[in-house]
């Protein structure tokens, strides 16, 4: 199991197990269900592995996310590019999603986004941050990718919002 990277909670291959979550990403997980089982012969690959696996994965993916936010500051890395007189473009934002269960039907989702504002007009280098658990946590995530991105070297700051007032103390 060591060797062939089995993690002892689904006895599942690593690369399988980004198959699943990669499928059920992009679709329902009955629809990744099918497409695995159609790729692959998985046989007694069943939708309740296929939602622990990705849940797992998600949870992986999470705690990365925590850390990072936890340990950016200011000053962590420095790019090689010139970054000064560059205009920097953030957006914050809410909305709410179906979910597929009984009990809840509808979750709230924060979403933001930074990007570079291009010599065309465009915006360019889009990097999105979301989660279910509010504002702070979009907040926090945003806030670690535009550290990472040393967009702090950037002197122009430009935020498209909608108003809500859970959004301009994130943005400042």
């Amino acid at each position: 199991d060591v060797c062939l990277g089995l993690d002892g909670e689904h006895g599942v291959l690593p690369d399988l197990q980004l198959c699943a979550t990669r499928l059920a990403a992009y679709s329902s997980y009955e629809q990744a269900l099918t497409t695995l089982q159609e790729l692959l012969p998985v046989g007694t690959f069943s939708l309740h592995l296929q939602e622990n696996i990705t849940k797992t994965v998600a949870e992986q993916f999470d705690r990365l996310w925590v850390e990072e936010t936890q340990n950016v500051q200011e000053g962590w890395l420095r790019a090689d590019t010139d970054l000064v007189g560059k205009t920097v473009v953030v957006s914050l934002d809410g909305g709410m999603c179906r979910v597929r269960k009984d009990s809840e039907k509808y979750r709230e989702f924060k979403l933001g986004v930074l990007g570079e504002l291009g010599t065309n007009g465009k915006i360019e280098n889009k990097t999105f941050v979301g989660t279910f658990d509010g504002a702070d946590k979009v907040g926090e995530r945003l806030l670690a990718e535009y550290l990472r991105r040393d967009l702090d070297l950037v002197t122009n700051i430009h935020a498209v919002t909608d108003g809500a007032d859970w959004i301009p103390p994130r943005i400042e």
